[in-house]
């Protein structure tokens, strides 16, 4: 707000030059306070500057409002200006959240992906070492009696179906 309440003398500093355009000095404030201050000082912001606009735009400094049409047209545009300008920002701010909230599910997803996949890892090597557990089984059985070797080996195989079948 203390931009908005140093703009009119920014605009009187400016002389002339700005004597014609007040909006650019007021507008300006209303948007760098609720980019800074988010949109509810913005349009605190906005309605202040308003009412300086009321004796800005007005012709004659004796007047207790802007002159007509010129006056009223500068303070029209100046209203919808610090309309759509508070609008996009709130639009700006919500999409902002938004993205974040997406941000933040996105790595909740990708974390869970990479448990996933640590656990099936897991269950994968420990597979892998009950078949070569059984084979080792098997092959103390062949190396005891060699004649038995298709049978072990067909039993071997077996015992693999059936635990694939299980899981």
């Amino acid at each position: 707000t203390e931009r908005v309440l140093l703009a009119p003398w920014r605009r009187f500093a400016a002389g002339e030059a700005l004597a014609k355009r007040p909006s650019a000095t007021l507008l300006s404030a209303v948007v760098l306070t609720a980019i800074l201050g988010g949109v509810a000082p913005g349009t605190l912001g906005a309605v202040l500057s308003g009412l300086a606009t009321w004796s800005l735009f007005a012709a004659p400094h004796d007047a207790l409002g802007p002159a007509w049409p010129s006056g009223q047209i500068a303070a029209g545009v100046y209203g919808a200006l610090a309309a759509l300008d508070l609008y996009l920002i709130h639009a700006a701010f919500r999409a902002l959240d938004r993205l974040q909230a997406e941000q933040a599910r996105a790595n909740g997803l990708v974390e869970r992906q990479r448990t996933m996949v640590a656990e099936l890892q897991h269950r994968v090597a420990n597979t892998m070492q009950f078949a070569s557990s059984l084979l080792a089984i098997e092959k103390r059985r062949v190396a005891a009696d060699p004649a038995c070797a298709p049978a072990a080996l067909d039993e071997a195989v077996e015992r693999l179906r059936t635990m694939a079948r299980v899981h």
